[in-house]
């Protein structure tokens, strides 16, 4: 089946992965701001009850080299420290940066995470040279990136990000359905949400039944249930 990649973790870590999905779905449904193309979340393959990793052919052209990895909220304390909003896949991909990037009008500049923990629902990072509440206020609100080459992706799986645009065809027969417009989430499954020629959206569950391959340059191929596509 395709879901999220989560890296082995302590059980602090693991709630608050728990906390990260439930305040990523509520983000979602009310149209917090996170750009689609920019996400840091991944796919992966799977194959079989024994949940081995499937392999994938990886294109190496890179979209994107900077992908959202969360928003900082308010300062905490009289040391500097922010909160911030996590938008990885899991915790431990914001905690192994060194680094995190502003989107300035002139490029990206970067700024060095000296410390970064859990926080409730949070995370709770300090970042060098802003060493009192005032310094570190004027990062309230601000979305960071991380650097593509700072975030390893295991063998068969995907940033989400690539996956957006790639075209989804019939892998028996050809056929163009469409377009992959955004990745949802529910209880099961990742879903694949595809937008059609004629504009419709139909959402695909993510799972090996119905996706054959992924390919960053034919797309992704897949055998839907019969009817999923006729009634548009």
């Amino acid at each position: 089946m395709y879901h999220a990649i989560h890296k082995k973790s302590r059980s602090i870590d693991r709630n608050f992965r728990l906390h990260l999905q439930e305040r990523r779905g509520h983000e979602r449904i009310f149209g917090k701001n996170i750009e689609k193309s920019e996400r840091i979340w991944y796919t992966v393959v799977q194959n079989g009850p024994e949940n081995k990793i499937g392999r994938q052919k990886r294109n190496s052209k890179v979209k994107n080299e900077y992908l959202e990895a969360g928003r900082f909220n308010g300062t905490h304390g009289i040391k500097g420290d922010i909160k911030a909003e996590c938008w990885c896949d899991d915790f431990s991909v914001l905690r192994n940066l060194t680094k995190v990037y502003l989107k300035e009008k002139n490029g990206y500049r970067a700024l060095r995470i000296r410390r970064c923990v859990p926080y409730r629902d949070l995370a709770l990072l300090h970042i060098e040279g802003y060493e009192n509440p005032e310094d570190a206020s004027v990062l309230k609100n601000r979305v960071f990136f991380a650097k593509r080459e700072d975030l390893p992706l295991e063998e068969g799986s995907f940033f989400i990000a690539d996956l957006l645009g790639l075209r989804v065809y019939d892998a028996d027969t050809g056929r163009i359905y469409g377009e992959i417009a955004d990745v949802s989430e529910n209880a099961a499954s990742q879903l694949y949400e595809v937008k059609t020629p004629e504009g419709k959206t139909v959402y695909l569950p993510a799972v090996k039944e119905f996706i054959a391959e992924i390919d960053m340059e034919r797309g992704v191929g897949i055998r839907p249930v019969k009817g999923l596509f006729d009634e548009i």
